[in-house]
């Protein structure tokens, strides 16, 4: 009876350590995908939208074009974003970002960072998203900003 405890006690022990490492290996290799797809090629600016909305009411819904903005992220953790004026002038400007297990992208161009949730990425498309809320005199606010990009 001992024999058959002390092995049943190693396998589950066994099968514990497994889980927990398959568990974190898919976490890693999420960040490792989604890093990948952020890394290659260059992000062409689609559209970008802020929603805001106060007391259940929308106060702004606006989406613009981002045709005119690039960013290429690279592997070594910068981060170079074009924008290009009505008359081709071109201006660049070059950060430094990261990227957490839970897809939230942090940007940090000359000293103010942005915080970003990747809400989708694929080989030819990304959408960030940043969001938050607030409540003042009992009334709740909130906003959210998406940008689309494409490949």
């Amino acid at each position: 009876m001992q024999k058959y405890n002390s092995s049943f006690l190693i396998v589950l022990i066994l099968l514990t350590f497994s889980l927990v490492f398959a568990g974190c290996k898919k976490d890693d290799d999420a960040t490792v995908a989604t890093k990948a797809l952020l890394t290659t090629g260059t992000w062409k600016g689609i559209s970008y939208r802020v929603y805001s909305t106060a007391g259940g009411k929308t106060l702004i819904d606006s989406t613009e074009s981002l045709s005119n903005t690039t960013k290429t992220f690279s592997e070594n953790g910068t981060v170079v974003t074009t924008i290009t004026d009505g008359e081709g002038n071109k201006t660049s400007s070059t950060g430094a970002w990261t990227l957490s297990n839970d897809k939230k992208l942090t940007i940090i161009s000359l000293t103010n960072p942005s915080y970003y949730t990747i809400k989708d990425i694929s080989s030819s498309s990304l959408v960030l998203s940043n969001s938050g809320s607030y409540t003042k005199d009992g009334v709740t606010s909130t906003a959210e900003q998406t940008a689309t990009y494409s490949k």
